[in-house]
């Protein structure tokens, strides 16, 4: 976005609004995103069995390409509205390092379930919701024993929609900020 901003205000002196540049984005992203969690998904697939009932759908592998895509792009609507909050590339840098820091908040690097404070942190992280819908699709507790007790990671239909649902709200919520950002780029 900081090397699109002088494009950006140029569209819109010719009539571009925020929300369809914001929708082009979030497009773009999509097909991107959805192509690249499909590529990761047939190449775990070659290397690591897939989960043969999923939660919801039947498919563990359609259940988790669709988590998979579904992390990549709240993830990626989310570095965007970092990008579009920042003023220079110097601003970028410290704000990619906190986009690294919260993988560590998707609960499958350290427990999280139960820690006051972090878990709670954890729900604003698209990693989590995006691990937890992985985690009910394959079953990670019964097939990781020693697994934290996570009642987002239950095999059921419940975890897994709440989990996409959320991704879903993560990536309307950040695609919507994005445009209101944009919009206030716009007067400035």
């Amino acid at each position: 976005m900081i090397g699109e901003r002088a494009i950006l205000v140029r569209e819109q002196a010719a009539g571009l609004r925020p929300s369809a540049y914001a929708l082009a984005k979030l497009a773009v992203f999509g097909v991107v995103c959805a192509a690249e969690a499909a590529v990761l998904a047939v190449g775990c697939a070659l290397v690591r069995p897939v989960p043969g009932a999923g939660a919801l759908l039947g498919s563990g592998g359609l259940e988790l390409a669709i988590a998979l895509a579904g992390t990549a792009l709240a993830s990626c609507q989310l570095s965007l509205l970092c990008s579009a909050l920042v003023r220079s590339t110097d601003q970028v840098m410290p704000v990619l390092v906190l986009m690294m820091a919260l993988l560590v908040l998707c609960g499958g690097l350290i427990p999280i379930t139960g820690r006051v404070g972090v878990s709670q942190l954890s729900w604003l992280v698209p990693a989590r919701w995006g691990y937890a819908a992985g985690a009910a699709t394959a079953d990670l507790r019964r097939i990781s024993p020693g697994s934290p007790a996570d009642a987002l990671w239950r095999h059921a239909p419940g975890p897994w929609l709440l989990s996409i649902a959320i991704l879903a709200t993560c990536v309307a919520g950040a695609t919507a900020l994005v445009a209101v950002r944009l919009s206030r780029i716009e007067r400035s």
